[in-house]
């Protein structure tokens, strides 16, 4: 009885709906696809060309046909999180095709494309030298293109209604639901990106940068990817003033993206109102001191180089940027900690940065903070937890404490075939974490020599830190699948 009842409530989803909107979003990547196409026949990398216009022709010609099938124009959750998927396996799928002429390797090139599309950074490249100038453009456009995706996707879907959405003012989604949300959220979210975007380029171009370096660092820097077109990363650049500058585009990159359009029209002082901003700077804060202290005590390093490198270590890990002025490996275990929490916890809800997000972690202490109060409260007395002055809805708190949870468990289920393989405990959680919070720092175990498999555990990683998990679990539901639901009064299976 109570099953049938359970799935008389379930919206299983509908392939018509699938088929409809991936294939607007197919003609959206053909579009997207044109950029790295015009500049392959900038630099004359016409094998890159090729590859390009095919994409470019493929995505378009499937897009057209399959949104020309005939579908209802809402759409259920569970509908808009496969697509998700599909969108991005597709993504990295056809992105893996023009880095295999840089990269003869199908696993690398996918561990490449993968990478990129997750705004992770990490590579398994041992150089990045002597490769056409349109293999740097795609790697950093690339993840340019994912930071955005992800950004209209968390805050349309991922983060539901409740305290977050109403602390970024969300849209309401009215009759279309979610298409209506997302359509009104990518407006908004697209003009900011973009003037992130050009004010960056300008930015670092009047540090000293050339433009092009300027504009691959910008790219990659407000998507908090991480990618450079230099092995040094940071450290090639012209010296601190650069390196400042391309994390300071991180850390803007690394706050909710729907605040600044909302802060736009309230005035700058509302970002200093908003307690995930405080929240962000505080944790920016406290891991660069951190770090510095923990690598200056050390005792291998003095402290004008944890003064130098340690606040910059600290703000790429937490905004999940992956920029690095130093190389990981070279650092004492406890600094490698240090940094593993700040790849843990990320940046702001809505943004371009992974990790489990600091509203999630301010969720989790506020549940601490409530139980121990309750503890000197009557029996019968009710306590609501709160956020910023806003009540959490039940459902909210439920899906903050899930992704954190399953953050954790694909951590650890990832980081035991590291261990059976017999790589170093403390380096192999570093990259394990890293690529699920997609940051990109690597402590030395990625890289050509990484066995396939485990390359392939580093790939679902970055899909799944991405995606916050949550989409690969609803594709695994049952229910998602099959089931009896009720649309307009009307039975549907």
């Amino acid at each position: 009885m109570s099953k049938n009842r359970y799935r008389s409530i379930s919206y299983p989803v509908r392939g018509a709906v699938l088929v409809r909107h991936l294939g607007y979003l197919l003609i959206v990547l053909a579009v997207l696809e044109t950029i790295p196409f015009l500049v392959s026949l900038y630099f004359a990398d016409y094998a890159l060309t090729a590859r390009y216009a095919l994409l470019t022709v493929a995505y378009g010609a499937c897009g057209w046909a399959m949104s020309r099938v005939r579908a209802p124009s809402d759409m259920s959750t569970n509908e808009a999180l496969v697509l998700t998927v599909l969108v991005f396996s597709i993504s990295t799928l056809g992105a893996s095709l023009p880095f295999l002429v840089a990269i003869p390797d199908f696993t690398d090139a996918l561990f490449e494309a993968a990478s990129g599309i997750t705004t992770t950074g990490l590579s398994t490249l041992s150089t990045l030298g002597g490769l056409p100038e349109t293999f740097y453009f795609t790697r950093a456009y690339l993840q340019w293109v994912g930071g955005l995706g992800i950004a209209i996707i968390s805050v349309a879907v991922l983060m539901g209604p409740g305290a977050a959405a109403r602390r970024l003012a969300l849209p309401d989604k009215g009759k279309d639901g979610i298409v209506q949300a997302a359509g009104s959220l990518s407006r908004k979210i697209l003009k900011v990106y973009i003037l992130l975007t050009a004010g960056g380029v300008l930015f670092l171009s009047l540090l000293g940068m050339q433009f092009f370096p300027a504009l691959l660092h910008t790219l990659a820097a407000v998507s908090t990817g991480g990618f450079s077109p230099y092995d040094e990363s940071l450290a090639a650049l012209g010296g601190p003033l650069q390196e400042t500058g391309v994390l300071f585009l991180s850390a803007l990159g690394a706050v909710s993206l729907p605040l600044y359009y909302f802060s736009r029209k309230r005035g700058p002082a509302k970002l200093l109102t908003d307690i995930e901003f405080r929240a962000l700077l505080i944790t920016l804060a406290g891991s660069a001191v951190l770090l510095t202290v923990v690598l200056a005590a050390s005792g291998e390093w003095s402290w004008t180089a944890a003064l130098r490198h340690g606040p910059f270590m600290a703000v790429s890990a937490q905004t999940t940027a992956g920029f690095s002025t130093v190389t990981v490996s070279e650092m004492p275990a406890a600094a490698k900690m240090v940094l593993i929490l700040s790849m843990a916890i990320g940046g702001s809800a809505g943004s371009t940065a992974g990790g489990i997000k600091i509203f999630r972690l301010l969720v989790v202490a506020g549940i601490i903070r409530l139980v121990v109060a309750r503890t000197a409260m009557p029996a019968h007395a009710v306590a609501e937890l709160r956020l910023g002055g806003k009540r959490m809805e039940e459902e909210e708190v439920s899906r903050a404490l899930a992704i954190v949870f399953a953050f954790i468990a694909t951590i650890f289920i990832s980081w035991l075939p590291f261990l059976v393989a017999g790589y170093d405990p403390v380096n192999s959680l570093f990259d394990v974490v890293s690529a699920t919070g997609t940051v990109g720092l690597s402590a030395g175990v990625v890289g050509p020599e990484l066995p396939a498999f485990l390359k392939l555990v580093l790939c679902l990683d970055m899909m799944l830190g991405r995606l916050e998990i949550l989409c690969l679990l609803v594709i695994l539901y049952p229910w998602t699948w099959k089931g009896m639901t009720w649309r307009g009064g009307k039975e549907y299976t």
